[in-house]
């Protein structure tokens, strides 16, 4: 059991790891002053990071303070009713335990031992009274309030008073100089600020004084702000009426699509033509998965010289490939993907384009057509930025819900563990690969949980681009970026349009048939076999919150014919009449042909005309008919021209013969 000893102050630090050094030197400046300090640690401090292990952290705070850490809810909660301190430093003192003692959580150890020793007040000590920047007893002779607590942010920590502050008395600073945050919990007087942002960017030092007092000023300016929001979201709403997705400014371009159909259910300026830089790769990595279909074992690529040697001058991103180098596809695969190397999309389009880059590229170009893509127009197959290299994010988001379906490459395109590549015949090193993504790490501040797979993309003329598959609670979408301005723009940007999406889009709703049919007429062998039915299948779609069955209409979209042997172009289009709940679009899903085993089964037996052509006899001689006359013109235009020529040298040759 811990006694109480006077002058004794509860020592709290958090998880700012890159500031506890400083906070080890605050306490040794306390010890300095006399005081007894009793180390506390808050879960977040009891990690292992870049700054040092967690263990040496708690052996040094134990070897100055020459007590045990307590770092559980138990050993915290005496403090304060058992009168085991006088006040409570936090230094550091992070932003999520700021938030916590604002909102009253006590969730922690540190946030405990405040409750704890603000519980312990008397009523007769809940005056807003301030005692200058000291700790009780150091310049208020008799002021021991055990709710006195000091929340050092970042940098040094000075427990005397301001010399404004000594100046002026018990009361800190003088009226004209003092100003209250309107928070309420905050003073902000003299050489004291409260500014999150100032205090990590100047690396000042800054505190301020938590009274108990102080949290009913919360609740009550909660209320004010809470209705204050209110008030804007209404003007917003009413100045933004028919507005569907949320109007970025600092990225040109996104779009969001249902990864299952291919809805569009947010975007802005999707079909606008932009550089991709990078995410270029999505094409590439499909087209090599679509070849490989699974079978990546034993396959090997050999390294060409304009793989490595067509990049030169670009400082573009590699995996040091070099000429006549033996290259496991798979290695290939993880390589692009992963560091995003240009050299390996160079061999990979070598791969799947017949051995040159050339008809690697023609193939993306080739799959954009069959894609039915009419923004995208591929140059190279890793991006670099060139006047004939461009996409749109729709066509883009499209592009990746190809891709998800080819053998193998969803496994590339969500793997977030580093990935390693053994030494070939000419690199005698390991090469290790990864993820860039900081929205896919855990420990980065932008972290968002949601996204599964990510490619980035990054040049000086396209600007940051950005595609991605989520998911949350079963949903799936795809959201694309393109032409951000800067690299934390991407990052914002992304988690506003995935937030918006999943809060506004929780589940989807299965439409049945709606009972449309119609005929098509079906060729084969040189004649008309007869007519199919074709009906709407029905569909499932992911319908905004709000919009219902009765918002989609169906349509069916068929051909002339159907000629046998070739895929049957039919379709149903349901088109989403979401108002300003949701993006009106539409999207196509093979339709239903019926009756075709039947007519097949009626024309076994019967002889066809043996017609080179399917198309009815008149449509093939209007044609020929039409190219004769074009090639009687051609001649007679071209006599005309040599007659007139023949004049002109006739004139010309006259004078000489005189």
């Amino acid at each position: 059991m811990i006694e109480k000893k006077r002058r004794c102050a509860a020592f709290a630090v958090c998880g700012s790891f890159c500031t506890l050094e400083a906070a080890l030197d605050a306490a040794r400046a306390l010890r300095g002053q006399g005081w007894e300090l009793l180390p506390v640690m808050s879960f977040a401090a009891g990690q292992d990071t870049r700054f040092g292990r967690a263990s040496g952290w708690r052996h040094q705070l134990e070897g100055l303070t020459g007590r045990p850490v307590l770092d559980t809810l138990q050993a915290v909660e005496p403090l304060g009713p058992r009168h085991l301190a006088d006040a409570l430093v936090i230094a550091p003192c992070t932003g999520a335990t700021l938030a916590r003692l604002a909102e009253g959580l006590s969730d922690t150890p540190v946030t405990l031992a405040a409750k704890s020793l603000l519980r312990a007040v008397p009523s007769s000590s809940l005056s807003r009274r301030t005692t200058g920047w000291a700790l009780p007893g150091r310049t208020s002779p008799g002021s021991t309030s055990a709710s006195t607590i000091i929340l050092c942010l970042t940098g040094r920590m000075t427990l005397t008073p301001s010399p404004r502050a000594s100046r002026h008395g018990s009361s800190c600073c003088p009226r004209r100089w003092k100003r209250r945050w309107k928070g309420g919990n905050y003073s902000r007087c003299c050489n004291v600020r409260v500014d999150e942002r100032c205090l990590f960017r100047q690396g000042k030092v800054w505190y301020t004084k938590f009274i108990y007092e102080d949290l009913w000023r919360i609740d009550r300016m909660k209320k004010y702000i809470a209705a204050l929001l209110t008030a804007l979201l209404l003007l917003c709403t009413a100045l933004s009426a028919g507005a569907v997705g949320p109007a970025l400014t600092t990225t040109e371009a996104y779009c969001i699509i249902d990864a299952d159909t291919g809805l569009v259910l947010a975007q802005q300026n999707m079909n606008e033509e932009l550089h991709p830089a990078s995410i270029t790769k999505v094409m590439t990595l499909g087209l090599a998965c679509q070849k490989a279909q699974g079978n990546w074992d034993g396959v090997k690529l050999t390294v060409s010289h304009e793989d490595v040697y067509s990049l030169a001058g670009t400082d573009s991103s590699h995996i040091a490939l070099r000429e006549g180098e033996e290259v496991p596809l798979q290695d290939a695969l993880y390589g692009t993907m992963i560091a995003s190397a240009n050299d390996g999309a160079n061999l990979l389009a070598e791969y799947f384009g017949g051995g040159t880059i050339e008809g690697g590229v023609a193939a993306m170009n080739a799959q954009v057509q069959a894609l039915g893509l009419e923004h995208t127009h591929f140059a190279n197959p890793h991006g670099i930025s060139g006047n004939d290299h461009y996409t749109s994010c729709y066509d883009m988001a499209q592009i990746l819900r190809w891709a998800l379906t080819q053998p193998g490459f969803e496994t590339i395109f969500t793997r977030l563990e580093m990935y390693t590549m053994a030494p070939t015949n000419v690199q005698p090193v390991t090469r290790y690969f990864s993820q860039q993504d900081k929205m896919r790490l855990s420990y980065s501040r932008y972290y968002i949980p949601a996204i599964r797979g990510s490619k980035i993309g990054y040049t000086n003329i396209a600007r940051y681009s950005y595609v991605c598959l989520a998911e949350q609670n079963g949903v799936r979408l795809i959201c694309v970026t393109m032409q951000s301005e800067m690299k934390t723009d991407k990052y914002n940007d992304v988690r506003t349009l995935l937030d918006y999406a999943f809060a506004r889009y929780t589940g989807y709703t299965d439409l049945p048939s709606q009972g449309l049919t119609g005929e098509v007429e079906v060729v084969g062998g040189g004649g008309t076999l007869g007519k199919v039915t074709v009906t709407d299948p029905g569909v499932r779609l992911l319908l905004a919150d709000g919009v219902t069955a009765g918002d989609v209409s169906a349509s069916l979209e068929l051909p002339e014919r159907y000629v046998l042997g070739t895929s049957p172009e039919v379709y149903a289009v349901y088109t989403v009449n979401g108002g300003d709940k949701q993006e009106s679009t539409s999207v196509r899903v093979p339709a239903v042909l019926t009756g075709l085993d039947a007519l097949l089964e009626a024309n076994a037996g019967r002889e066809l005309d043996t017609a080179s052509d399917v198309k009815p006899a008149r449509t093939a001689g209007m044609l020929i008919a039409i190219s004769l006359a074009c090639t009687a013109a051609a001649a007679c235009a071209t006599l005309c021209v040599m007659r007139v020529m023949r004049l002109r040298k006739t004139k010309k040759q006259k004078p000489s013969q005189h």
